[in-house]
């Protein structure tokens, strides 16, 4: 019994440590630029030039795995870039 209660124990405890190591941040992704011009999201929709914006702004240059959005601002539609850094 008392062996059990000890495995127990140190299993416990090899979980706790395990859950408590140190882990690298996880990468999110930042706006790098956006516009309010009504060509880039006709109706809201991207249909391609919201992503050419994106991928020819310098306001992202650097940044990886880009991502064009249009989002609802008001009664308009913005074009958002956002993307990782690529050096923190």
């Amino acid at each position: 019994m008392k062996k059990l209660k000890l495995l127990v124990l140190l299993t416990m405890f090899a979980a706790i440590v395990a859950n408590g190591l140190p882990r690298p941040l996880p990468r999110t992704h930042l706006l790098c630029d956006d516009s309010l011009d009504p060509a880039l999201c006709p109706g809201g929709i991207n249909t391609g030039e919201c992503t050419d914006f994106c991928n020819n702004s310098q306001n992202c240059a650097g940044f990886t795995n880009l991502h064009a959005a249009c989002v609802a601002a008001g009664g308009a539609f913005e074009c958002k870039c956002t993307g990782m850094p690529g050096q923190i």
